[in-house]
């Protein structure tokens, strides 16, 4: 299905720590927002939203982080398609039920006071509870973990210092980053200078290029692997690189056997964020089709038309993904025809769906199904 554009009216207003956010005169409901969706701010945070409670009210997942909050902001809601919303949440619960935990919890014998640790992958133990003795002698500091020393022994550990306290954002604003994605039947990542091989991908000078749609301004942190340089924001060397840009489109370079490419708010140097943004493949492949669509057998409905011979007549209309701008059509196989030939597109085009015209050479009945097209709404 079609997603729709993302739903921009009104204000927002979001507190930090807390869930709870409210909008002024969106109408959420009769926009028909759901949980899944996503609020993009114009801090570059990303939030998604668990449940809409009223026309300007609804609660996120997640407790709204202190970058993002604010009063009266420009509202950027996004839409995702009805089966990608669950289908991540879903597969990962499957894959954790199945990864041993549960097997491993079940062999314990736990008795009053016990607790729960991973001693292992897949593989769960038991603490006896006299180890909360040490946790109890611990005295507490601002950004202190407790964690384990030796048996029945704890110390602190300064949040500070861990690398993954350092990734400011679980959003990658890279599409296509781990080049999964190849619409066009790319042989190669390498492409001539811009040439678009693998979804979101084009040929550069340096290796390939990616441009950020309406990146918000802020710093970030751009990650990849397979070594060499890279470029972002004026800055070229090896990965990872961080900058501040403004707000607006945004050129990225990588080089050409990267893989595991991200780009995350704030400073993520002090690990690779990769295994927090991945995102699922379904979801993957509905924003790359809003820059590249390819249409194997046409999906618009072919219907059974009627008109005179010699007439230029309308042929239906291929249903599009509400691409970023009206795409550039292109034939990569002549459908079938029924009474007429010659199908092309019009030049009245819109982003969300293309009218197919085909010349009629007969009177009466005509018609066009099949063939491939190419629907290309990316940067030159």
């Amino acid at each position: 299905m079609a997603i729709r554009p993302d739903w921009t009216t009104g204000t927002l207003t979001l507190v930090s720590g807390s869930v709870n956010f409210t909008t002024t005169g969106s109408a959420l409901q009769t926009a028909a927002v759901q949980a899944g969706d996503e609020i993009i701010t114009a801090s570059g945070h990303v939030l998604i939203i668990e449940k809409i409670t009223g026309q300007n009210s609804g609660t996120l997942y997640a407790k709204c982080p202190a970058g993002a909050a604010g009063a009266g902001q420009a509202l950027r809601i996004r839409y995702q398609p009805d089966g990608s919303r669950y289908q991540g949440a879903v597969r990962d619960l499957v894959s954790l039920l199945s990864g041993g935990q549960l097997q491993s919890l079940a062999g314990l014998d736990l008795v009053v006071g016990d607790y729960l640790r991973a001693v292992g992958a897949g593989v769960i133990g038991k603490v006896a509870g006299k180890n909360l003795d040490a946790l109890a002698a611990l005295a507490g500091v601002n950004n202190g973990i407790p964690m384990f020393t030796g048996d029945n022994a704890m110390s602190l550990l300064d949040a500070n210092n861990l690398p993954l306290g350092k990734i400011a954002s679980a959003y990658n604003w890279i599409i296509n980053g781990n080049f999964n994605i190849n619409q066009r039947g790319a042989t190669s990542k390498a492409q001539p200078v811009g040439v678009y091989g693998y979804d979101r991908w084009k040929g550069h000078a340096n290796g390939l290029e990616q441009i950020i749609e309406a990146l918000p301004a802020g710093e970030y942190t751009l990650t990849w692997s397979g070594g060499g340089t890279g470029t972002f924001g004026a800055t070229t060397k090896a990965s990872p690189i961080k900058a501040t840009v403004g707000a607006g489109n945004r050129s990225i370079i990588v080089p050409a056997n990267a893989t595991k490419v991200s780009l995350v708010i704030g400073d993520s140097t002090g690990a690779d964020p990769w295994v927090n943004v991945e995102r699922p493949r379904s979801i993957e492949d509905t924003l790359c089709w809003r820059y590249f669509f390819r249409v194997n057998g046409w999906i618009g409905g072919h219907p059974v038309k009627y008109g005179d011979a010699g007439g230029i007549r309308n042929a239906g209309q291929v249903i599009l993904p509400n691409m970023r701008v009206a795409p550039t059509a292109r034939i990569l196989s002549q459908p079938n025809y029924l009474n007429c030939s010659d199908l092309s597109f019009g030049s009245a085009q819109r982003s969300d769906y293309a009218y197919a015209i085909v010349n009629v050479t007969a009177l009466g009945s005509y018609r066009a199904w099949g063939g491939s097209f190419d629907f290309d709404a990316e940067f030159a």
